[in-house]
């Protein structure tokens, strides 16, 4: 994507840079805290866990699974993170995932979640042919309150 002559150098770079700074921080934020929350996705839903691996970045050929749980009835989920849109090709990569975990974990077909800002229409047409595959939408609060000298 290219830049026009507002963004070169000055404060519109800075800004990009800031940005890209705090959307970092944000889907590092995101995906921690659904990793320590995952009923927040789905009720009973925890995240994985053996000796050596944890469910979160959890790697594998090719990648790595953003989160990785399990279900109230002991089957695989992949939970794919996008921190802005969710287009179609994003189903592809979890569908790699989703193919990854079963072939090399077992446990039967895993199930496969796709959480974004924004999830777009492609996504949506896709994600109907898709048997075990679900759709969320994130949504951030952020507030601030005053602290006085006295608190």
């Amino acid at each position: 994507m290219g830049r026009g002559p507002e963004m070169e150098g000055g404060p519109g770079e800075e800004s990009e840079d800031e940005d890209n700074d705090q959307q970092f921080a944000a889907e590092s934020d995101l995906r921690d805290f659904l990793a320590k929350n995952p009923s927040c996705i789905e009720k009973g839903l925890r995240l994985y866990q053996t000796k050596d691996r944890a469910g979160v970045e959890f790697p594998i050929d090719g990648g790595f699974i953003d989160i990785l749980g399990i279900d109230q009835n002991r089957s695989y989920v992949v939970v794919e993170l996008k921190l802005g849109r969710g287009g179609n090709k994003t189903i592809g990569q979890l569908l790699y995932y989703m193919g990854w975990v079963d072939k090399n974990l077992g446990n039967g077909p895993c199930r496969g979640i796709i959480i974004a800002k924004e999830i777009t229409d492609d996504l949506i047409l896709a994600v109907q042919r898709v048997p075990g595959v679900s759709l969320f939408r994130y949504n951030l609060s952020v507030s601030v309150e005053p602290v006085t000298a006295s608190q």
